[in-house]
């Protein structure tokens, strides 16, 4: 059995469960993390947020994920991105960090 990539806490944003996701969001787990969250979309009606936790490995998939949510569930997906400072600099050279932000 694979071990889970996205954690379940104790927290609550705006009333709605926080998950985390810690290290790494990128096309080495992507798939994993697509299929968890589904199962956590299918669960919480309400919506929730997405804390991503001290990510040392994040890319354009990571990127494409994390818009496709908020555009599929507007207001019932919140996230908070913890990136390491070499990254935060390449999404921002690239441009990508306009639209995760």
């Amino acid at each position: 059995m694979e071990d889970m990539i996205i954690i379940r806490t104790e927290s609550k944003n705006k009333k709605r469960p926080v998950f985390r996701i810690e290290k790494e969001i990128s096309i080495n787990n992507i798939e994993s993390i697509k299929s968890e969250i589904e199962n956590i979309v299918n669960a919480e009606k309400d919506g929730f947020h997405l804390e991503l936790k001290e990510i040392e490995n994040f890319d354009l998939t990571a990127a494409q994920l994390l818009m496709a949510l908020k555009n599929k569930l507007g207001e019932k997906f919140s996230y908070t991105l913890d990136l390491r400072k070499d990254l935060v600099t390449l999404l921002e050279h690239t441009g990508i960090n306009r639209y995760i932000q």
